[in-house]
């Protein structure tokens, strides 16, 4: 990130992309243009550090997600096969891992709406990489399982991968890819705590008062 190096304040203007500056600054602001960002009140915000650290995790989980979806990183994990998108290749590997299993846990599964869950299961029929048949103990329930073909492309897929990512991780320590994964498993654990509050709150919130 872009090192920042000013005796003013910057304050970011939200939605213009624009800054403005003042000239109330005793020391140095030394940081990066993510902290810049975030740098509103200047540094007496008591939630000033906690701030910085957000943007810092939310700008590496951007540009993370935006590594891995490039056409040249699919196109590798997948050759010979067309690459999936995003949602397909999610609700693929929820279904090989959790097969089989219904229309709607897949939804759940994704934490998407039924109808998107819908939307890639039906891709991935047509492509023949799942296939779908009534719930023998439930008619009004469909059952979604993956075809060979879709197995296969899932294995492969997840093994290149797997080999691309342990590759990128020879540039840290052991002690550091453990702890890496360790909090990138911790934070998904709070992230979806975090939706589950947010989810009852909004449930609550629509409730007709009485």
């Amino acid at each position: 990130m872009r090192p920042l190096n000013t005796t003013r304040i910057w304050r970011w203007v939200s939605g213009t992309g624009a800054a403005t500056v003042t000239s109330d600054m005793d020391v140095p602001y030394k940081g990066s243009l993510a902290e810049y960002k975030c740098y509103r009140r200047g540094v007496t915000s008591p939630d000033h550090e906690t701030a910085l650290l957000a943007e810092r995790i939310r700008s590496a989980w951007r540009d993370l997600r935006r590594a891995g979806s490039t056409g040249a990183v699919r196109a590798h994990l997948y050759e010979p096969d067309a690459p999936l998108d995003v949602a397909q290749a999610d609700a693929l590997d929820l279904i090989v891992t959790n097969a089989p299993v219904r229309m709607n846990e897949v939804a759940a599964l994704l934490r998407v709406d039924p109808s998107t869950a819908t939307r890639a299961i039906a891709k991935l029929h047509e492509r023949g990489l799942v296939t779908r048949a009534p719930d023998p103990h439930d008619g009004r329930a469909v059952l979604v399982t993956p075809s060979p073909h879709g197995a296969d492309l899932h294995a492969r897929v997840r093994a290149r991968a797997n080999t691309l990512l342990a590759e990128t991780l020879d540039a840290f320590q052991p002690h550091e890819r453990e702890a890496l994964a360790t909090l990138m498993e911790r934070l998904v654990g709070a992230i979806d705590d975090r939706r589950l509050d947010v989810t009852d709150h909004d449930l609550t919130s629509t409730q007709p008062t009485r």
